[in-house]
């Protein structure tokens, strides 16, 4: 009598049962997704918060939050979003994050995971996530320029308007592919 339920009612029989063993493979794979970022935080020593400010921060502020118990360690960066011009002509918003040479690999917060390529040599050059250079079609050895659509004198802030990509890394303060809202462009980070 229940193998001729089960036959009456494959289809709906194939559907509870693929149902509950995604139910167990999930169960299952809960722990290792854990264990495997846990682990990955650990290794590049990803900031347990980031504080951000559209005016900057001063060396006041700086030490402000150095003060607070349970802060062990900050990692002052200077980033902005801007437009830039890929040599195909595309226009893309990117959030470009000023890190000091010397903590891109081995700095003690958000170490960067050097994937292809090389470190940056001087201001006209700069390294791409690797995810977001692959979802682009940016290649190392391609150039990216500053956008005339952009607001204010920003070419101040790079020694040049074109910048040669010259490494890809994997960054650990951005998991996920989504990028937070912007002000430019089309509101939208590209990415990157």
């Amino acid at each position: 009598m229940i193998l001729r339920s089960i036959k009456q009612s494959a289809g709906r029989f194939a559907a509870i049962f693929a149902i509950s063993a995604l139910g167990v493979g999930i169960s299952a794979a809960t722990p290792d997704m854990r264990l495997s970022g846990s682990r990955y935080f650990t290794a590049q020593n990803m900031a347990d918060i980031r504080v951000l400010s559209s005016l900057g921060l001063d060396g006041d502020d700086l030490a402000a939050l150095k003060n607070i118990p349970g802060i062990s360690e900050i990692m002052p960066v200077r980033s902005m979003d801007m437009l830039f011009e890929t040599e195909g002509g595309t226009t893309l918003g990117l959030t470009v994050i000023g890190v000091p040479k010397d903590d891109m690999l081995s700095g003690d917060i958000n170490r960067l995971e050097l994937k292809e390529g090389r470190l940056p040599e001087n201001g006209r050059e700069c390294l791409l996530e690797r995810t977001a250079s692959a979802v682009k079609n940016l290649h190392l050895g391609d150039v990216i320029t500053l956008s005339p659509q952009n607001d204010g004198d920003i070419a101040d802030d790079f020694a040049g308007t074109e910048l040669t990509v010259v490494g890809l890394v994997d960054n650990p303060m951005y998991m996920a592919m989504q990028r937070e809202p912007t002000t430019i462009g089309n509101g939208r980070i590209s990415d990157i």
